[in-house]
């Protein structure tokens, strides 16, 4: 009886560990708009052609309707404001 309950107790005490870990991992995941933009901005000029867009993506359907949509004066590039969908600046490139 003793060693059935020291086991079930062990059992609890993993699944609850590993609840754990998972949602610490999956709260690590998130990245800010501008850490997405930077890590889709592959060539690092400061704005995201459509391919560099795409990388990535789950419903190719969707993800190119978005930049389309997204793409507000039509240069085919999406800006870091366009980007967001709002009127801000794209973010400081720091000085070497």
């Amino acid at each position: 009886m003793k060693i059935s309950s020291i086991l079930l107790t062990l059992l609890m005490l993993g699944s609850v560990v590993t609840a754990e870990a998972k949602g610490a991992k999956a709260a690590a995941k998130k990245l800010t708009p501008e850490e997405i933009f930077k890590k889709k901005d592959s060539n690092k000029d400061g704005k995201l052609t459509h391919a560099e867009f795409m990388v990535g993506e789950k419903d190719m359907a969707k993800a190119k309707a978005e930049f389309t949509a997204k793409d507000k004066n039509g240069d085919g590039f999406l800006s870091f404001s366009e980007f967001v969908g709002a009127k801000t600046e794209a973010p400081k490139k720091k000085k070497k």
